[in-house]
């Protein structure tokens, strides 16, 4: 049994684009569906959340527009209405038996499993010399302005298959049981939101761009993009639970164990390695090799041209460290409380998460 809970817009989006599907139905936004049994937890996380930030808002933390679709927030750019809704009807593209869409919540490792994808499928051979990573996938969601920029110079080895990025929630993306491959990236929810603050810094600069408790105050609501690390995550899980065609990975396995973890996608997506061949995939896409100036997606200057801002971006590495409990060294301990609370909670509200649950929060539902 379900409650509807009257958890505040806090904060307000400055900006928000509204499809015609959410502006006729205005409460499946306004209001949070939870069990009952978890009510009173939320109501308590709300309030701690207000003491602890105050009156931090999300306005002026941003200076890119808000769109809702569907009940689901997405920052725009890089994220386009038009494009997003034909993806959510599948007429963005016709998706093949052998096409791979990469998934994930922003700056869980998405452009790390694009890579290995795409050096899976050739064998290890690596980016030509004046490729980027962005010549290798296509995202159908993004603005026009992004997906040209994405379009300069195509030059990789392959055409066919389509590798694909995405990061929509499962139910809005153009999948087609038993139709091509998707591969989720899964990554400890306090670790990629202090990449995603680290990226957003970068691409605004400190002034113009987010305070670490104004995007905490974002992502601690129904206004977090992309539907919110818990949201996401589950629609994801509990899609890999349905369908034996979409692989569920842990970035934390990945960077522990990369030879198992790539050896188990090559297998999934079909295809055979050698061992020279799986040498060479790990090599070129150890988070070393893609610190380079090629995985620094040429999309993003798109995002800096729409803004019309200067930023650090130049010295910006898009690929980060990819530490495991980052969040540690740089995240006020009450708000990294916090912060792991509000996504246990989100993660209980679909159940069925028990090993996420147990992997990020050391608990059971």
């Amino acid at each position: 049994m379900s409650s509807i809970v009257k958890l505040p817009l806090f904060p307000e989006p400055p900006v928000v684009v509204v499809s015609k599907d959410d502006a006729e139905d205005e409460l499946r936004v306004r209001d949070v569906y939870i069990p009952v049994e978890l009510e009173e937890r939320y109501r308590d996380l709300v309030k701690r959340r207000q003491q602890l930030l105050g009156d931090a808002k999300l306005i002026g933390t941003d200076p890119l527009p808000i769109l809702r679709f569907r009940g689901v927030y997405y920052p725009t750019p890089p994220v386009d209405l038009t494009n997003l809704s034909k993806c959510a009807d599948q007429t963005a593209a016709t998706i093949a038996h052998d096409d791979v869409t990469v998934a994930s919540y922003p700056k869980a490792g998405t452009t790390w499993m694009l890579a290995i994808v795409h050096e899976i499928i050739t064998h290890g051979k690596g980016l030509l010399p004046v490729a980027n990573v962005e010549d290798v996938y296509t995202w159908y969601a993004a603005t026009d302005k992004v997906q040209d920029l994405m379009k300069v110079e195509k030059c990789c080895h392959v055409a066919h298959p389509q590798i694909i990025k995405e990061h929509s929630l499962f139910g809005q993306v153009m999948h087609k049981q038993n139709v091509g491959r998707y591969v989720y990236m899964c990554r400890d929810p306090a670790d990629s939101w202090v990449s995603y603050i680290k990226m957003k810094s970068a691409l605004f600069g400190k002034k113009d761009g987010p305070t670490q408790a104004g995007y905490f105050a974002a992502w601690m609501s129904d206004c977090a993009p992309y539907g919110g690390w818990g949201r996401n995550v589950a629609s994801w899980y509990q899609a890999s639970r349905r369908y034996d065609n979409i692989l569920f990975i842990f970035f934390e396995d990945l960077r522990e164990k990369p030879h198992a973890w790539i050896r188990k996608v090559s297998e999934f997506l079909g295809v055979q390695l050698t061992e020279t061949e799986l040498e060479a995939v790990v090599a070129h896409t150890s988070l070393s090799a893609m610190r380079g100036e090629q995985y620094q997606p040429r999309g993003l200057q798109g995002m800096r041209l729409d803004c019309e801002k200067t930023s650090v971006f130049e010295n910006f590495d898009f690929v980060g460290r990819g530490a495991v409990g980052e969040n540690r060294q740089t995240v006020d301990p009450a708000m990294r409380e916090l912060l792991y609370d509000w996504a246990y909670l989100e993660l209980c509200r679909y159940g069925g998460m028990d090993p996420i649950l147990k992997r990020y929060f050391g608990k059971q539902q």
